[in-house]
């Protein structure tokens, strides 16, 4: 998930949404989870007077406008920096990739288009495809079998924690909800509670290795700002299903614990 944006052609950015997002799911799972109110207020300590220059708003879902900040490449490292030199350096490293590929995009295409992951991120979003249509779907059947054989193919080049997904191996997080006696959006407010996704419900990297979530691409067009974008939706792999109705079962024991 690309979370910087490439402003006035010469610079990559982050927003304080986007540098929380980014610092959660980068923590131990269990681990504290940072507010953005917190965040804000660490701001003017560790930039000083300088801090008021990169404050700006969001637009939140019911139309209110929120105090953020966005930062150039040092601030966002520097405030890193603050939680911990490690979250510095992936901090440092994710903006520096991002300039790179900003730099010459063409390149970054290509890349993408060769890389067995992206292909079976393809697949994934075939499979969910394939589970929401009828089964007897002959053309979308043939497709998935043929993004099977590609990936199957270029495996030796991907470190999978897994083996690849297949179709009964994927669910829609609203039949996990079901699954579980919840609903769907009580399921993702757990699921953020825990770490697996950010606000958007947007899975995190560490999530998708572990082989417990994938992310679907879908593009759209943003009539707003008039550029074509991609949308990631949430998809729950069998071993995920399997750790999601453990902690699930658990949830009033956490509660109990967290209790002063």
């Amino acid at each position: 998930m690309t979370i910087a944006k490439f402003q006035g052609g010469d610079a990559v950015t982050m927003t304080s949404l986007e540098l929380v997002d980014f610092i959660n799911g980068r923590r131990a799972e269990d681990g504290p989870v940072l507010d953005h109110g917190d965040f804000l207020k660490k701001v003017p300590k560790v930039l000083g007077v300088v801090a008021g220059s990169f404050s700006t708003y969001y637009t939140a879902s019911n139309g209110k406008k929120n105090p953020c900040y966005r930062f150039p490449k040092r601030e966002s490292c520097l405030m890193a920096m603050s939680y911990s030199y490690d979250l510095q350096a992936s901090v440092f490293d994710y903006m520096t990739e991002l300039e790179q590929k900003l730099a010459n995009p063409q390149a970054s295409v290509m890349a993408a288009l060769s890389d067995p992951v992206v292909l079976q991120g393809l697949l994934l979003e075939n499979v969910g495809k394939v589970v929401a249509l009828t089964a007897d779907n002959k053309e979308l059947s043939s497709e998935n079998l043929m993004l099977e054989q590609k990936v199957v193919s270029d495996a030796p080049k991907v470190e999978f924690h897994d083996h690849v997904v297949i179709s009964h191996g994927v669910h829609y997080v609203r039949e996990v909800a079901q699954s579980l006696g919840t609903g769907q959006q009580t399921l993702f407010e757990f699921m953020r509670f825990k770490g697996w996704v950010d606000r958007r419900n947007v899975p995190y990297q560490d999530k998708i290795r572990a082989g417990y979530l994938v992310a679907s691409p879908h593009t759209y067009w943003d009539q707003e700002e008039g550029v074509r974008k991609t949308k990631f939706t949430c998809r729950v792999t069998g071993k995920g299903l399997t750790k999601l109705q453990a902690l699930w079962a658990s949830r009033d024991k956490d509660l109990l614990e967290d209790r002063p």
